[in-house]
């Protein structure tokens, strides 16, 4: 089992079709939630901009995320 880190956008890839996505985890700051996100394509800064709470719906702040290099 790989853990990954919270707060960073991971590169990963399907294991059942192969395809690349980009994934990263944020905390809320409003609430005790984590939420997951996905694309198919590293997010763009609108992307990155427009990410909501899965639990309480508030705008999340991205900050300026880095790309995972591992």
């Amino acid at each position: 089992m790989e853990l990954l880190d919270i707060e960073v956008q991971h590169e990963c890839r399907c294991e059942n079709c192969g395809c690349a996505f980009t994934l990263m985890t944020k905390d809320c700051s409003m609430c005790p939630a984590e939420t997951s996100f996905t694309w198919q394509e590293p997010p763009t800064i609108a992307q990155l901009s427009s990410v909501q709470c899965s639990n309480c719906g508030l705008p999340i702040d991205t900050g300026d995320e880095q790309h995972d290099e591992d």
